[in-house]
Parts: structure tokens; C-alpha cells; sequence
């Protein structure tokens, strides 16, 4: 049930930014340019989809790891570690 709710509000998902979605052990989201995003339980999942539009829209996704949206309002970024200031 938690697959068929989040595919539907990933339906329109910021310009085809997902790959895959993993039900287990939580919910996470496979992004295609790499990295993952965390939405951990099923709770409050319109505002976590809410938030993953609005930092894959505002953040510079070079060398991301992951974005943990477990708490919506709260979205943690983590970067690859090594990646920036090496070039």
C-alpha cells in the first residue's frame, strides 16, 4: 500500500529525477544522477515529497550521497565524501 501511495505523488517527479523506489527497510528513493533520497516511515508522505521537489530544485545535486527527508521540515544533505574542493 505505502508503494502505490508514494508512486502516486511521485507521478509528476521533478523531470524523471527517479529511478527506482525501495520499500525496505524504509522508504528510499533511487535518484537517477546518483544518490538516494531517505523518506524513512510512510508517515507524512505528501510533505516529504513536498520536500524532496523543493531541494532537488534549490541544491546543487553534484556529488550527492543522500537527502534524508525522515523529517520533512528538516531535510539533512550529505554530499560523497571527497568530492568537492578536489578540482
Amino acid at each position: 500500500l505505502a508503494a502505490v501511495g508514494l508512486a502516486g505523488r511521485l507521478r509528476v517527479n521533478p523531470a524523471g529525477a527517479v529511478a527506482a523506489v525501495h520499500l525496505e527497510p524504509d522508504l528510499r528513493l533511487q535518484l537517477v544522477e546518483g544518490g538516494v533520497v531517505e523518506l524513512g516511515d510512510t508517515s507524512d508522505l505528501d510533505a516529504k515529497v513536498e520536500a524532496f521537489r523543493t531541494v532537488h530544485a534549490r541544491v546543487d545535486r553534484a556529488c550527492l550521497a543522500s537527502i534524508d527527508l525522515s523529517v520533512p521540515s528538516h531535510p539533512v544533505l550529505t554530499r560523497e565524501p571527497g568530492c568537492l574542493g578536489d578540482g
